[in-house]
């Protein structure tokens, strides 16, 4: 069985936190996204989240761009839920972030082609 870091512990329960807010609030986990004039549409599900947040976020923005370590990563996910496991306003706005990171993943992906 695979151990977890309290990296990946706290990167699922912002997973979780996330989707129980979508669920509270009766929304989908679809987001419209408008890259350079291209839009796309990101569809979330658990999976394609956490891989989005362990490449897009935590390696390349947070590890190359910020220089930042897992401590310092997990500090900023405890910001994004409460002790309740709901989602706080600035995991809110979070979200919007990931979203445009995996547009313009796909973005670049179009380019490439």
């Amino acid at each position: 069985m695979e151990k977890l870091t309290l990296l990946d512990k706290r990167r699922k329960h912002f997973i979780d936190a996330f989707f129980d807010y979508l669920k509270r609030k009766n929304k989908t986990p679809t987001f419209i996204k408008e890259i350079f004039g291209v839009t796309y549409q990101v569809d979330l599900d658990e999976d394609i989240l956490k891989q989005s947040l362990i490449s897009l976020y935590e390696s390349n923005l947070c590890r190359k761009e910020a220089a930042m370590n897992d401590t310092q990563i997990i500090n900023v996910y405890d910001k994004f839920y409460n002790k309740y496991g709901k989602l706080t306003d600035e995991g809110e706005g979070f979200i919007d972030t990931i979203v445009f990171l995996i547009a313009m993943h796909l973005f670049k992906t179009d380019i490439n082609k």
